[in-house]
């Protein structure tokens, strides 16, 4: 299981290490218009509040990336990194929990998913 979690521990290190690379060598964002504006939401959400309430705005989201927007764009999709990071480490906790036959392989099928 050790070894699970050290393999586990390197595979999100590097693709966190080339998804910041990617980030911030990137031009653009690959979820168009779509990605801009729930930046917009969640950047203008402390100002106008009720865009924390609108439902296209999905509201956790804005709640929980407003303090990323603050820094911009790349905030937000650093906040992105760390919710695909989590969101493997939480499949990887769950899938050794449930004593899964092979834990690792829910840790990667959610980073590829980041």
């Amino acid at each position: 299981m050790k070894i699970q979690r050290m393999v586990m521990a390197t595979l999100s290190a590097g693709v966190a290490i080339f998804l910041f690379w990617a980030a911030f060598n990137s031009e653009g964002s690959y979820g168009g218009a779509d990605s801009f504006m729930h930046y917009y939401f969640a950047r203008y959400a402390w100002e106008q509040p009720a865009l924390l309430l609108d439902h296209w705005g999905k509201p956790l989201f804005t709640l929980l990336s407003s303090p990323f927007a603050a820094f911009g764009f790349m905030g937000i999709r650093v906040f992105n990194i760390a919710c695909g990071w989590a969101g493997a480490y939480l499949a990887f906790a769950t899938a050794v929990q449930l004593n899964l036959r092979y834990p690792l392989v829910a840790g990667v099928m959610a980073l590829t998913a980041t």
